[in-house]
């Protein structure tokens, strides 16, 4: 008798869950998510020793995919911070030719995307054949109601 009181239970909670996600209001939403797709370069050469050297905006949010090619003009070594709203990645060279780098990196709706380059003991770096690759995906979803 148990097991048919759990079973009767679990219908009954499945039911209620199934007519709440019905009635919730559903929205559209557009994100990004990263491809090999390019939908933007940026491939003039840029130089620098401490600060922002390319930069992008984003009308959607989601995951972009940034390429570069990057190298050391003088100094020991070079990093290329590649700045999100959201997090960051960066990467580090002591090569006096271009070097090629890549970083999946998240973006808010409406957000930018800053490649920032700084060298070592006042040293310059160089960066250049910048891409941002993605696709537009349309997802719809159930909104979620928070009641006080």
């Amino acid at each position: 008798m148990a097991w048919k009181s759990a079973a009767v239970v679990a219908a009954s909670f499945w039911l209620a869950a199934s007519s709440l996600l019905e009635a919730a209001p559903l929205s559209r939403t557009t994100r990004m998510v990263a491809s090999d797709t390019l939908q933007s370069r940026a491939p003039t050469l840029r130089t620098g020793g401490s600060g922002i050297v390319k930069q992008f905006w984003f009308a959607h949010g989601g995951t972009v995919r940034l390429s570069w090619e990057y190298r050391v003009v003088t100094g020991n070594f070079v990093i290329l911070i590649v700045d999100g709203a959201v997090h960051e990645c960066d990467t580090m060279t002591s090569s006096m030719t271009f070097v090629e780098g890549t970083c999946d990196i998240h973006v808010s709706a409406g957000g930018s995307i800053a490649l920032r380059i700084f060298g070592s003991a006042g040293g310059t770096g160089a960066v250049r054949q910048v891409e941002v690759s993605y696709d537009l995906v349309e997802a719809t979803r159930a909104s979620i109601v928070v009641e006080n």
